[in-house]
């Protein structure tokens, strides 16, 4: 899960240093999958509520490399802590 975080990290970064790219032209220049890519995005705006669970190993069961991979993950932060059962 960790290195999903990486991944998910760097990807943040390629799109930030290249704003100018549409995500389909980062991918093809990095010669990755853009869906892949949209992905590990998407992820990379994880709270950091959930972040910290998961860099503890304490994260909920619900929250699985795939899971994360294949879910249509809410940008707000408060909806992603009570997707998960981390909601205060």
């Amino acid at each position: 899960m960790i290195d999903l975080l990486a991944q998910a990290r760097e990807v943040q970064q390629l799109v930030m240093a290249s704003p100018e790219l549409a995500l389909h032209q980062l991918a093809k220049r990095e010669r990755r999958c853009r869906k892949q890519l949209t992905k590990l995005l998407r992820i990379s705006y994880l709270c950091p509520r959930i972040v910290e669970a998961i860099l503890e190993g304490t994260q909920p069961m619900a929250i699985t490399r795939m899971h994360l991979l294949e879910m249509e993950l809410p940008i707000i932060w408060t909806q992603q802590e009570e997707l998960f059962g981390l909601a205060a």
